[in-house]
């Protein structure tokens, strides 16, 4: 197919590949009678992010179209895209606003999982702009809702507060994420998390017992217990005050 010479160079081989910049980008598609062809939408998926936004909202009001001529998964894709795209802006900017632009993006063009989506975006965002009350808001939220989430993730998330969080009432909210985690899975880095929870929140007989249980658990796991065993000393070191 009649492909553009800036669209080959981008497939170069590595420390060869070059992508167009925005003005030859604008003036090819400008040029363009047929948004549809296949050749023109490679171009618009391959660099959804930096077309216009003529172009990109030209492809959100044709979602469909381009999804039954080339397949409803990469359409999909190209929304998911856009829209972390715009959630990247807002963490830039830090701003809430933008945060609630791209919230009502998703559910203006997002075809699947849009509570999830925004969710988790919201999740993100608090996270990366250090705003913990609003995080474990939003992850209370999402685990009310959602009770399938996996260990891993509440573990994450609960880590994330141990290691930035100083609001006492941020830090409860983390333990309860945890506490159903270490009775269905009570795995060495669960069980840690929850001691290290418990330390932070100055529950230090409670810390010390689970910071006990989390390194037996570790060693049975052939985990690296060094740094539960560097908690549980500074646990009982405070206890003797």
């Amino acid at each position: 197919m009649d492909y553009p010479e800036f669209y080959g160079k981008m497939f170069a081989e590595n420390g060869k590949r070059v992508f167009p910049d925005s003005i030859t980008l604008m003036s090819y598609l400008d040029q363009q009678s047929d948004l549809f062809t296949e050749v023109n939408y490679s171009i618009i998926n391959k660099l959804v992010a930096k077309v216009s936004d003529k172009y990109q909202q030209f492809f959100l009001d044709n979602q469909d179209k381009y999804a039954s001529l080339y397949g409803k998964d990469e359409a999909d894709d190209m929304v998911s895209n856009l829209a972390y795209g715009k959630l990247k802006k807002a963490v830039k900017d830090s701003s809430e606003v933008q945060l609630q632009n791209v919230r009502a993006f998703v559910d203006k063009y997002v075809r699947e999982d849009k509570e999830q989506t925004k969710t988790y975006y919201g999740i993100y965002f608090y996270k990366s702009v250090g705003n913990w009350k609003k995080f474990a808001d939003e992850v209370d939220t999402h685990l009310r809702k959602n009770k399938e989430v996996d260990d891993q993730t509440i573990n994450g998330w609960a880590w994330e507060v141990y290691e930035n969080a100083s609001d006492q009432e941020v830090i409860q909210k983390a333990i309860a994420w945890m506490k159903p985690v270490i009775d269905t899975k009570p795995k060495y880095f669960n069980m840690d998390t929850y001691a290290a929870l418990l330390y932070k929140a100055g529950k230090l007989k409670a810390a010390k017992v689970y910071a006990q249980k989390a390194i037996e658990l570790g060693k049975k796991e052939e985990e690296k217990t060094e740094e539960t065993e560097k908690l549980l000393k500074k646990i009982e070191k405070e206890s003797k005050k």
